[in-house]
């Protein structure tokens, strides 16, 4: 590995965990991922 993919790791997973704790502070926002995520699904 190189130092800039280190870093590039590192930028990923601090907004990977900067996304997820938005989501999961924000009810309203959370009730519209879930909604989105429903309405992608593939019904069988």
């Amino acid at each position: 590995m190189t130092a800039a993919g280190d870093e590039a790791i590192k930028n990923g997973a601090a907004a990977l965990a900067m996304a997820g704790a938005e989501s999961l502070s924000s009810p309203e926002l959370l009730a519209e991922i879930k909604a989105e995520f429903e309405a992608s699904c593939i019904k069988v």
